[in-house]
């Protein structure tokens, strides 16, 4: 007799357990499925995120003509990467030079330029001018020197410094018509570095002799 009520007392046991097991299986199910939805809005959010970025749209901050296009189609590009220059609509074009640092010292605002288009060849179209503006206080970082190039390669080894111009004219007579600039024209300036008369020039040599002549007597 007290042998079947302790198997009637165990299975009573058993089933108690298995009805607890049973009452907290849709809580453990209920917990996985919430899981599942969390991990798969996650994904979700990933996928729209990555599609987002992938026909995101950049705006320029103002209208204008696009200079130059410092990057490839197709090429990746990092965070804060320069990807294009633009003019803004309105404004006067200026002319950058790079001036190599033998000749800089010489080269500060109000020295006149004489410029040479390689659109408009000047034995044809004339000469243009323009007086700088500005110089660089530092020698360019090569990859500043090839940004200014539109991605080209530096024309020397040698440190460069960045004048910029004023024109004095923002087109060129040719043909009868006035001829717009545009940004990103190719041309090369001459610069009159040092002004002296005509005699100071041709007697120059004898005005050394005559100086070294004093100095040794």
């Amino acid at each position: 007799m007290r042998s079947l009520q302790q198997q009637h007392a165990g299975t009573r046991q058993q089933l108690s357990a298995l009805e607890d097991q049973l009452t907290q299986l849709p809580l453990a199910v209920s917990a996985k499925l919430n899981e599942l939805r969390r991990q798969l809005a996650q994904v979700e959010q990933a996928l729209a995120q990555n599609e987002a970025s992938r026909a995101s749209e950049l705006r320029a901050p103002a209208s204008g003509i696009v200079s130059s296009l410092l990057v490839k189609p197709g090429a990746s590009v990092s965070l804060g990467q320069p990807l294009l220059a633009i003019v803004p609509d309105g404004s006067r074009l200026q002319s950058q030079l790079l001036v190599p640092s033998q000749a800089v010292g010489f080269v500060h605002p109000g020295v006149t330029v004489t410029l040479h288009y390689q659109a408009f060849p000047y034995q044809k179209f004339g000469l243009q001018h323009g007086v700088v503006r500005s110089v660089s206080r530092s020698a360019l970082m090569p990859g500043e020197v090839t940004l200014l190039l539109g991605g080209g390669a530096p024309p020397s080894t040698d440190s460069l410094y960045l004048a910029r111009v004023d024109l004095a004219r923002q087109n060129v007579q040719a043909y009868g018509q006035q001829q717009p600039l545009r940004p990103g024209m190719v041309l090369e300036a001459d610069m009159l570095l040092d002004r002296r008369r005509i005699l100071e020039w041709i007697f120059e040599p004898l005005y050394g002799m005559g100086h070294r002549w004093s100095s040794g007597s």
